[in-house]
């Protein structure tokens, strides 16, 4: 049932996620920026899109109660909210490809694009989108299952603001260099942060799951 349920939405809101949003606002915007701009324009642009991505078809869920509906089917709302979480997951993995991917093929495509691959083909560089990206997820989602329309609008705002901040504060995107508390040769240190965003997203998970389960439908 679970495979159903994410099939189910992939294949609802597949034109919002993918050929409307995510697929060709990340391989235009990509290629525009690149051009013009370093790594760190890039950078910002993919994880919005990818953040935006993930939350757009939330949007159309919560308008037309397509939630509800779906909790009136013989399945858990424990599965509900699992099924979306993995969805958010999936989404983001496949707007990181593209973002390594856009840049890629950018070198052979462009003869000197402003953003080299080799900027962002570093540790640092995809720690910075992953935590961007688990960090707006872990807060937007809660919301989804609880709050209404123009809530969940206005929260998917805060979290990218949210998630912005903390980029900045702990990595200084100007700089190649990790602080000492994010040095990439010990494994023990990177094991630590990994950890957390996993904490953080079961977290998330169980509030989730614990505000829908109240929730009246």
């Amino acid at each position: 049932m679970l495979f159903k349920l994410i099939l189910k939405d992939l294949k609802a809101h597949k034109h919002q996620i993918f050929t409307r949003t995510l697929i060709p606002m990340l391989i235009l915007s990509g290629h525009f920026t690149f051009q013009f701009y370093h790594w760190d324009v890039y950078f910002m642009i993919a994880c919005m899109t990818t953040a935006a991505a993930s939350s757009f078809f939330s949007f159309i869920d919560k308008k037309q109660n397509i939630i509800q509906l779906t909790a009136s089917l013989p399945v858990t709302r424990q599965k509900l909210v699992l099924a979306r979480y993995l969805i958010s997951l999936m989404i983001i993995t496949l707007g990181l490809a593209l973002f390594y991917g856009n840049a890629w093929l950018g070198q052979f495509i462009y003869s000197e694009p402003k953003t080299q691959f080799a900027s962002i083909n570093h540790l640092k560089v995809l720690w910075m989108a992953v935590l961007f990206l688990v960090i707006q997820v872990s807060l937007y989602l809660p919301v989804v299952f609880r709050g209404g329309f123009w809530g969940s609008i206005i929260v998917f705002i805060l979290t990218i603001v949210i998630s912005i901040a903390v980029i900045a504060i702990i990595f200084r995107p100007g700089s190649f260099q990790f602080p000492p508390e994010f040095q990439t040769n010990n494994p023990l240190i990177m094991s630590f942060w990994v950890g957390v965003l996993i904490l953080l997203l079961l977290f998330s998970f169980g509030i989730s799951t614990a505000l829908f389960c109240k929730k009246d439908l």
